[in-house]
């Protein structure tokens, strides 16, 4: 049996989600394959591509292993909350926990579109906020928490180790930030 025939068997036990690691591994051989070479050149690449098909079965079984598994934790509904939201002036905002609804390891949010602009001022105007940096990515610290926002107006807060009643007020104030910084 060849290394290619191996990597379309699944594991014992294991129902198939997605595409099994050895088809994921010969999609992207085969655009290497198909990739115009240019300047008239034509070279014989199979000697590469079985050396790169060799070093890429282990990631390609690897990220099947991965898919596998979220898609489990999606069925079994393991996934931290996702919530699409409205600020005050009309911007639409997700509002993403990551992890596993038992360890979630933090929460982010982005808007949904585009943004104009982010109103870094109507944030430091806020009683017990402070913002510090001179250029993205800006750090917010309300009630002891760091709050992050990037040039992409996403803002993360790492609730790693934090009880729930804790990363529910840490959810409060994100959300509070998303609804004063979305302009």
């Amino acid at each position: 049996m060849t290394p290619a025939e191996r990597r379309d068997i699944p594991e014992p036990g294991c129902r198939t989600f997605g595409p099994p690691p050895g088809a994921l591994l010969d999609r992207r051989l085969h655009l290497i394959e198909d990739a115009p070479t240019g300047r008239g050149v034509d070279p014989d690449l199979s000697m590469y591509l079985s050396q790169l098909e060799e070093k890429l079965d282990y990631p390609a079984k690897e990220i099947y292993a991965l898919s596998v598994e979220l898609t489990k934790s999606k069925a079994e509904d393991k996934l931290g909350e996702e919530l699409e939201l409205q600020s005050d002036r009309g911007l639409q905002f997700v509002v993403r926990e990551l992890g596993l609804r038992e360890a979630i390891q933090g929460i982010l949010v982005e808007p949904a579109g585009g943004i104009n602009e982010i109103d870094l001022n109507a944030i430091q105007e806020q009683q017990g906020y402070s913002v510090e940096g001179e250029s993205f990515p800006f750090e917010v610290t309300a009630e002891g928490f760091v709050f992050v926002i990037d040039d992409d107006g996403s803002i993360f807060v790492s609730t790693v180790n934090l009880p729930s009643e804790v990363r529910q007020r840490v959810n409060e104030i994100i959300r509070t930030l998303a609804d004063t910084l979305y302009a």
